[in-house]
């Protein structure tokens, strides 16, 4: 079934753009018609810089891209004229962390079109020059790129900074449309909008649009129902323009999302020209369950175009709810036509490996490379390259689609204006994409996309999809078939956490689902699947809480030590809920939790430094999908070198939650570190008086064993302390804790009595001396007495240690 329904034509620039604007006008920053027709001017790139200080390139012509590490101050001079003096770096902001407004720089430098992209400074901003372009900077950098044209006239829009100006005039006409959603369309002034639906069964095949030129197709948007992110790679689209298949690939590969699962911060990936939304939820309420691809480089036809969609699922039906964007096209427009296609390639461990033959004279327009089958060493990732071989020579790197940003590790670049880096972590997959939207390199017949291989532990497989537009006067190319079925990916992992200590423990959560125990629905292993969620090993362990205070109990061996901390790492899903998690005997009850105060006190329980009992919130926030690591306050262990229960006492829910789902993908217990050499804990000390004595139920990080011994009344009592002192000349001792409340002395066994003062700052430890008697000769033991002079008070005591002889 398909519908489609014109609408009334949104004219999403100035009415004054009758003409398509050609290369160094603003106007062509969105209105990319330009894309598909033949140019005769030169492409020039500087790789790198030209000398220590300086780059200079004789005009005409048009500065259409530039990318920078650290250069210190950054000047530009436009025809002898110092239009611009800045530090990328810090002046810039950051493109995936939208700015305010206030905060997005003045005309015509300004977000996005100059921003940062992880470690770089780029901007996107045509910057056309008659005479001479100038470049200078105080620090030479280690990378640096930037590529324009060389025209043979000047451009008709010269570069200005006077907002009066025509450039500016026209850059502030686009400024608007940059800084708008990604998914919005938008295109020429003449550009119909058009309404396009399609349900597409799994296997099956369904045509989204058939239209009847001449006409341009200068905008498309198709959100996918569905949206999950296992799924995304399936939907092929086929684009057959003038009764030509000319473009068969994954959407993804389209849009330059191959890798289509999501970095856990940013709801999209993509440039500015193509990607995809993908779903995601805000605090507020605002859902988005599509996952939405726009794709904005011009899809030209003379006598009839068809967009089909063939959903290789095997068993989820897919339904494309679809907006165009159609401009007119005068009947013999000589103009290129829209290729594509996607080659599953096998790479080698070193070496060089050819991707993409170009079959005819045209203009490469999109690229894209997903990787699989390599391991957690981003060595290949610094070090691999693609690379464009041409009559005019190589370009790689940044000019192309570098793996890992110039030989940068790790930083993940994405969503940016030029730029699409996804998911640079140890997952066992990795995505790279642009489109050339600002100054596309012209590809003959011949030239090559090859992949070097450099690197230990590098893919062996890759998915590279390549678009482009051919020209006139060649036979029409024709993409190859696509294959039905799609590589199975293995599951995401985030590698092992830090190693535990001795006697410590970590293992996946749904391991522990079998013998899990709950008062009210059942503890499951849970696939990642429809959660679109990055679990390591592919699954995780969910509960479903009917109401406050289900319980779920894990059973798990504890370590030998008397405190023990239990950590996890939870996924943030749209249901969860808010549980209070305790450490119980196997055949005993945990005493009960006790709520947060404040947040102070939240902030002090959590960091360990107040004795109460931790509620975790395991509800989240789209799109942060990534499992994290939350480290629970140190419990007193109660069975120790025995199987216990960790126990998940359902709590509550925010209000914009749909239930109580606990899901957790790691989980794992560390016993504390051994207490620093001389130091003696005070949890095998005992005592007796009116004071009440104890262990600490909920331990400190700050002490040592993570525990110690807990006084509380008033009153006083003696505790023996279990070693003794063995250095010949000792006078005093070293005793460290932390005062709650009350007002305390302490004396060792009749010496001088010492008040024991909080810290300077009470919330960490103190260290107090208390002198030995006069006569007290070594080897010998101690009693610790211990006084409080007030009605209530509570005190905590971590550690002892000879304090030698004192003065």
């Amino acid at each position: 079934m398909r519908i489609w329904l014109a609408v009334a034509a949104t004219a999403v620039a100035s009415a004054s753009w009758a003409q398509i604007p050609a290369p160094g006008d603003p106007a062509a920053l969105v209105d990319l018609r330009w894309q598909a027709r033949e140019s005769v001017s030169e492409r020039f790139v500087l790789d790198g810089w030209a000398g220590d200080e300086v780059g200079e390139i004789a005009g005409p012509g048009v500065l259409a891209y530039l990318m920078c590490g650290s250069v210190g101050e950054l000047t530009i001079e436009v025809d002898g004229v110092e239009v611009l003096r800045c530090q990328p770096r810090t002046d810039w902001k950051p493109l995936y962390v939208e700015p305010k407004p206030e905060e997005r720089g003045e005309m015509p430098f300004r977000w996005p079109l100059v921003h940062q992209g992880g470690p770089y400074g780029c901007m996107s901003l045509p910057i056309p020059f008659r005479e001479n372009l100038r470049l200078t900077v105080t620090e030479r950098p280690e990378q640096m790129w930037l590529s324009g044209r060389l025209l043979d006239e000047p451009a008709e829009v010269a570069f200005s900074g006077d907002a009066g100006s025509p450039y500016m005039q026209r850059l502030a006409e686009a400024q608007p449309v940059l800084e708008a959603p990604v998914d919005r369309l938008w295109g020429s002034p003449d550009a119909v909008e058009m309404r396009a639906d399609v349900h597409c069964p799994a296997g099956e095949r369904a045509t989204l649009v058939a239209l009847e030129g001449p006409g341009e197709v200068v905008g498309l948007r198709l959100a996918m129902r569905p949206g999950e992110l296992e799924l995304l790679r399936h939907p092929v689209i086929e684009i057959v323009t003038d009764g030509v298949a000319s473009l068969r690939m994954p959407l993804v590969d389209m849009v330059g999302v191959s890798h289509p699962w999501p970095h856990a911060w940013q709801p999209r990936a993509g440039d500015h020209v193509a990607g995809l939304v993908h779903p995601y939820y805000r605090s507020g309420g605002h859902t988005n369950p599509a996952a939405v691809a726009y794709f904005r480089l011009p899809i030209p036809y003379a006598e009839s175009l068809r967009i089909d969609i063939w959903n290789r699922s095997e068993q989820l039906p897919v339904t494309f709810e679809g907006r165009l964007m159609i401009a007119q096209l005068a009947a013999g427009e000589p103009v290129g036509r829209l290729c594509g296609t996607s080659m599953r390639v096998d790479l080698p461990a070193e070496g060089e490996a050819v991707v993409w033959d170009a079959p005819g004279d045209g203009r490469l327009a999109g690229l894209s490379i997903f990787t699989t089958g390599h391991g957690q060493d981003w060595d290949w990732r610094r070090k691999s390259r693609v690379t464009l071989t041409d009559t005019v020579g190589d370009v790689s790197g940044a000019g192309l689609l570098p793996l890992a940003m110039q030989g940068t590790g790790g930083s993940n670049v994405i969503a940016t204006t030029a730029w699409n880096h996804n998911s640079l972590e140890a997952t066992g997959r990795c995505g790279a994409g642009r489109h050339f939207w600002t100054d596309p390199p012209d590809v003959s017949q011949g030239a090559t996309i090859s992949y070097m291989a450099e690197g230990a532990d590098g893919p062996t497989s890759a998915e590279v999809g390549v678009v482009w537009y051919q020209w006139l006067g060649a036979d029409a190319y024709e993409a190859p078939t696509m294959p039905a079925d799609v590589v199975q990916l293995p599951p995401v992992s985030h590698g092992q956490p830090q190693r535990p200590l001795a006697g410590g423990w970590w293992l996946e959560a749904e391991e522990l689902a079998a013998a899990a125990e709950a008062s009210a629905g059942q503890a499951r292993a849970e696939t990642v699947g429809a959660l679109d969620v990055f679990a390591s090993g592919g699954a995780f362990l969910a509960w479903n809480a009917d109401q406050p205070g289900d319980k779920l109990d894990l059973i798990a061996p504890m370590p030998e030590s008397r405190y023990a901390r239990m950590w996890y790492h939870r996924l943030a899903l749209l249901a969860g809920g808010t549980f209070a998690i305790e450490l119980a005997p196997p055949d005993g009850e945990a005493d009960g939790f006790a709520y947060a105060k404040s947040s102070q006190a939240f902030l002090d329980r959590v960091l360990g430094r107040a004795t109460a009992r931790a509620s975790i919130d395991c509800y989240g926030i789209w799109p942060h999908r990534q499992a994290y690591r939350s480290d629970m306050v140190p419990m007193l262990n109660p069975a120790p070198g025995e199987l216990a229960r960790i126990r998940f006492t359902c709590v509550t829910k925010s209000l914009a939650s749909r239930g109580y789902l606990l899901a957790v993908d790691q989980i794992g217990v560390d016993p504390p570190p051994p207490a620093p050499e001389g130091w003696q804990e005070m949890e095998s000390a005992s005592g007796e008086g009116d004071l009440l004595m104890g262990l600490m139920p909920y331990g400190r990080l700050d002490f040592h064993g993570w525990g110690g011994l807990l006084a509380a009344g008033k009153g006083q009592a003696r505790i023996a302390l279990a070693a003794s002192i063995g250095q010949a000349g000792a006078n005093a001792i070293e005793l460290r804790g932390v005062v709650e409340d009350g007002e305390w002395y302490a004396t060792i066994d009749g010496a001088a009595e010492q008040s024991l003062a909080p810290a300077a700052n009470p919330k960490e430890p103190a260290l107090w001396y208390l002198p030995l008697p006069a006569d007290f000769e070594a080897p010998g033991e101690l009693t610790l007495t211990v006084r409080n002079a007030r009605a209530e008070g509570s005190l905590m005591l971590d550690a002892w240690r000879n304090a030698g002889a004192r003065e």
